[in-house]
């Protein structure tokens, strides 16, 4: 092998590098200032200049200056963006599998759950919170508004305050007390009690809902302000069981009139013994008023009750009257009066059946008489026990049935009453179909006159004659079917 031992190599011409057409086979350290490659590569002391690709098998070092590469974003084998950066962090999609998380200086997120230091805040929380702390568990509270509880074990019983105040107790026997005076105020609903476990207000005072023909059933809130326009009405805002005290409805004006099926009174009661104090009084709100029974006005079912400063008036083509069955403990003032000029329908205008312990005070006036039926004009039947006091008169012509009669075991007493101008003035027994059961009656200063029978008695019944005057009559008494006086 030939050798060349020389300290430098230059062209022929002496001013420049040597070239190496076929190339140079160099064993050791080549050292240049820069080297090139064919046409598209300089290696000098800035770097590799390269027109091309650079292929390696490995790249080291600082990557920043290259151009070409999304360096915001990592990939998946299919060439699947799954992070995502962005300036306020960085999007994964898919699922994110760490063996913990630390997220600023406060959070660990790891497999035992999250570790946090301040607050966590979110719209919704999920599951158990057993273990939180700081939290009242018997306490519904917004500011100074709360509902709570308590139970020691057989004494559970509710509070409810608000504005920082007690205002209802429920007690552990389901007791419903009111604090600090708190009231019940019933607008367009009402209390209901079942049969075994009676609902009832005990306010100790009245509880008023105003009735005015102008008023409107749907809109009105039974206030004076606000009346409603049927009696009906007005008592489905009442509860149904009485407490301690006086419910009222109140009908407005002068003059009121009942209209078709809006008069009908039911299931009214007073909390526990007989007590009559409390009672459902119905009455002109400020005088009397007139009270037009265009259709019936009836009572079902209602225990204690009161009617005074009402002037009941059925006119001529009226088929209106007033009715109480199965009910107790009531009382029509001689501060109402009822009057009739109707000949429409059965002559019955005043009706009592199955009703107990009931003072009926009202004159009565009538002007016509009915054209068509039989019975009375008051019948009291079906076990009634009946206190009357009222003035019974026909004026004109006589009215051709009973002024008042009793039967089917019922007790009609009579007391400072006249009964004027009747076929019949007291009836016992007998009502129109001949064959009702008997009937106790007791008069007591009670005057009977221009009738064609005084006192008429039939099928078993009894009168017992404290006073009794008979005057102008036909016959006084005529006595039948094993009945009898003393």
């Amino acid at each position: 092998m030939s050798k060349v031992r020389a300290n430098n190599f230059t062209n022929k011409a002496g001013d420049g590098a040597p070239t190496f057409p076929h190339g140079a086979n160099v064993t050791g350290v080549v050292t240049a200032t820069s080297a090139i490659v064919g046409s598209g590569i300089t290696i000098n002391s800035s770097g590799i200049n390269a027109t091309g690709v650079i292929t390696a098998t490995s790249y080291q070092g600082d990557g920043s200056a290259l151009t070409g590469i999304d360096a915001t974003s990592l990939k998946d084998s299919g060439g699947n963006i799954k992070v995502q950066a962005n300036t306020s962090g960085a999007v994964v999609t898919g699922v994110l599998t760490a063996t913990s998380t630390v997220v600023g200086s406060g959070i660990t997120i790891n497999s035992s759950g999250i570790n946090a230091t301040g607050v966590i805040t979110a719209t919704t929380y999920y599951g158990s919170g057993a273990n939180l702390t700081g939290i009242d568990a018997t306490q519904i509270q917004t500011g100074n508004t709360s509902v709570q509880t308590f139970d020691t074990g057989s004494d559970g019983n509710v509070k409810i305050n608000t504005e920082g105040t007690e205002r209802w107790h429920i007690t552990n026997d389901g007791t419903f007390l009111s604090q600090n005076n708190s009231n019940i105020h019933l607008n367009n609903g009402k209390i209901i009690g079942n049969p075994s476990n009676h609902v009832f207000i005990d306010a100790g005072s009245t509880v008023q809902v105003y009735v005015s023909d102008s008023g409107n059933d749907s809109t009105g809130t039974g206030e004076s302000n606000s009346p409603v326009r049927t009696i009906s009405r007005a008592c489905e805002l009442l509860p149904k069981v009485m407490g301690n005290q006086t419910f009222e409805i109140r009908i407005q004006g002068s003059s009121y009139t009942t209209t078709n099926g809006g008069q009908n009174i039911h299931g009214f009661s007073f909390n526990g013994s007989n007590n009559l104090s409390r009672y459902l009084q119905i009455m002109g709100d400020t005088q009397t008023v007139t009270v037009n029974l265009q259709n019936p006005f009836e009572f079902y079912n209602v225990h204690g009750f009161r009617l005074q400063n009402l002037a009941f008036n059925v006119g001529s083509s009226y088929a209106g009257g007033i009715s109480f069955y199965s009910c107790s403990e009531g009382r029509i003032y001689n501060t109402c009066t009822f009057e009739s000029s109707s000949t429409y329908g059965w002559s019955e205008r005043i009706a009592f059946r199955n009703t107990k312990r009931v003072s009926w005070e009202a004159d009565c006036a009538l002007t016509a008489q009915a054209s068509s039926g039989l019975g009375g004009f008051v019948t009291i039947g079906e076990n009634c026990q009946i206190d009357w006091s009222g003035d019974i008169d026909k004026s004109g012509t006589r009215f051709g049935n009973h002024a008042i009669t009793a039967y089917d075991n019922s007790i009609l007493k009579l007391a400072g009453c006249v009964i004027n101008n009747f076929q019949n003035g007291i009836t016992g027994g007998n009502n129109h179909y001949n064959n009702e059961a008997g009937a106790r009656i007791v008069v007591n200063g009670v005057t009977v006159q221009n009738c064609v029978t005084g006192l008429y008695l039939r099928n078993n019944s009894h009168c017992r004659k404290y006073s009794i005057t008979y005057s102008s009559n036909s016959t006084n008494e005529l006595i039948t079917s094993n009945s009898s006086t003393d």
